[in-house]
C-alpha cells in the first residue's frame, strides 16, 4: 500500500516523519547487519493501515487486501470472524494443519 499525502502543512509534516523514520530504520538495519541480534530485520515493520498491521503481525500473506475489501461491507467484529473462517478454509493457502491455523503468529 502506498503512503497517502495530505494537503499543505500536513503533507509536509507526514513527509518529515517518514524521512526521520527511514533514517532511523537505516541505522537499525546497519546495527542488525552486524549479526549480534537473533533477528536480521528491525521490528516492528511499517504499516499504513490496520489491514497491513494485521498481515505484518500475524499473516497470512494476502490477508490485508481481503480485510480492506470486507471492511467496506461489514463491521469489525463480523469481519474478524469472516477472516478467521477464510483462513481455516484455506483461502490464503495451506498454513499447516488445523492447530497451526488456529494458533499461527509471526515472531
Amino acid at each position: 500500500m502506498t503512503r497517502r499525502e495530505g494537503p499543505g502543512e500536513l503533507g509536509a509534516y507526514r513527509s518529515s516523519i517518514m524521512a526521520e523514520f527511514e533514517r532511523l530504520l537505516a541505522i537499525a538495519r546497519r546495527a542488525r547487519a552486524k549479526g549480534l541480534d537473533p533477528f536480521p530485520e528491525p521490528e516492528p515493520g511499517l504499516a499504513y493501515d490496520v489491514a497491513s498491521l494485521v498481515e505484518g503481525m500475524t499473516g497470512p500473506p494476502g490477508v490485508a487486501e481481503r480485510i480492506r475489501e470486507l471492511s467496506a461491507e461489514m463491521e469489525k467484529d463480523e469481519l474478524a470472524f469472516r477472516i478467521a473462517e477464510e483462513i481455516v478454509a484455506g483461502r490464503f493457502g495451506d498454513l499447516g494443519g488445523e492447530e497451526a491455523k488456529a494458533a499461527r503468529t509471526r515472531p
